[in-house]
């Protein structure tokens, strides 16, 4: 997720950057909405996901 919004959610720079193949970054994407049950062309959705993974990586935990 964090690649894909860093890329300007292009999804070919994104599978680039992760050295995987485009499918497998869409496969991914899919696997994440199916889990969460929202739209990952949900701006708000993807923002929100976006933040909390970088407050992760920073050792920040949830409210």
């Amino acid at each position: 997720m964090l690649a894909w919004c860093e890329h300007g959610f292009h999804l070919l720079r994104a599978s680039e950057a992760l050295h995987v193949h485009r499918n497998t970054l869409l496969y991914r994407l899919r696997k994440i909405e199916s889990i969460t049950g929202v739209c990952s062309r949900d701006h708000r959705f993807t923002l929100a996901l976006y933040v909390g993974c970088l407050l992760d990586e920073v050792g920040i935990p949830p409210a």
